[in-house]
């Protein structure tokens, strides 16, 4: 990340500072909102907002949590290759594999092959493994 960045040493931290803050805020707020929607001996742990939204009888909310569930196993998988795709690239700069791996946009600086390579490999193996397997991988 650091490659692409203008200044890194001053965009880096104020970025994970930032992000992280944002998301506490938002994590904050989010689990203050469950404790006012239900008392939390009451709290289902599987699935906490569709049964928080189910009790107070908005059925059709646990589809738009589903949809934000959804959303957020995918971001997970697409930063996780962004980071995989990373290390695919400096390990073919150091030619431990080959170093048209190493290969990066000349415009956006981003990895091209090591990507193509990690996100292939990546949806190979969802392919070909249960979803029980795949969401537990990613909670």
């Amino acid at each position: 990340m650091a490659e692409e960045t203008k200044n890194p040493s001053r965009d880096i931290p104020l970025g994970l500072l930032g992000s992280m803050s944002i998301v506490t805020v938002i994590y904050c707020l989010t689990v203050l909102l469950l404790s006012m929607m239900q008392n939390y001996r009451e709290i289902d742990t599987q699935a906490a907002y569709s049964v928080a939204f189910q009790s107070l009888g908005m059925k059709w909310a646990k589809y738009l949590v589903a949809l934000g569930a959804l959303k957020g196993m995918t971001t997970v998988l697409l930063v996780g290759a962004l980071g995989r795709a990373r290390c695919v690239t400096h390990i073919a700069q150091a030619h431990m594999i080959p170093p048209w791996f190493a290969l990066v946009h000349p415009k956006t600086g981003t990895p091209i092959n090591a990507t193509l390579l990690i996100t292939i490999l990546s949806g190979f193996i969802a392919f070909c493994s249960s979803l029980g397997v795949l969401t537990s991988l990613l909670s």
